[in-house]
């Protein structure tokens, strides 16, 4: 024989009126769940993508291409300083690059350019060569005509 549920003057069992609460708080603690699990894999992401996911500049002394031996960003006069510019997304053939060197807030005309690139690339490279650079502020500006990499600049200085 089926036993019945009581019924209340409004018309529904005492059971069925508390479901409701306890669906919507079982709902609110699956969300609040989902939302952690997420929080946690995009904060992994950001961990093991770790600072090459960004474009940078960077300076040092020895190396090769885009390596940089000794990152640094104090020198003497008369060292050669590496420069390299890291890009990410990588940048497409035919992407447009512009350059520049200031010191102490001036710009150096000799230190000014721009080149187009011959093939895609994640990297920029040079050695500042020529006349030894005085002591100084410096600050060294890339800017590359893409929508997906804002304006790069970085500082180094320059002690007698």
């Amino acid at each position: 024989m089926d036993q019945q549920t009581p019924v209340s003057a409004e018309g529904s069992s005492p059971r069925s009126r508390l479901r409701p609460a306890a669906f919507g708080r079982r709902r609110v603690l699956v969300v609040a769940g989902l939302v952690l699990v997420v929080v946690a894999i995009v904060a992994l992401f950001i961990v093991l993508s770790g600072p090459s996911a960004v474009s940078r500049v960077g300076f040092g002394v020895g190396g090769t291409e885009c390596e940089l031996a000794e990152r640094r960003s104090q020198f003497t006069v008369g060292e050669p300083i590496r420069i390299a510019a890291d890009f990410n997304p990588e940048l497409v053939t035919g992407t447009e690059v512009a350059f520049r060197l200031l010191r102490d807030g001036a710009e150096l005309d000799s230190y000014r350019g721009s080149l187009t690139l011959a093939e895609g690339t994640d990297c920029i490279h040079t050695t500042l060569s020529g006349e030894p650079l005085p002591a100084g502020h410096y600050r060294f500006e890339v800017v590359v005509a893409s929508d997906t990499v804002p304006p790069l600049s970085a500082e180094f200085d320059i002690s007698d």
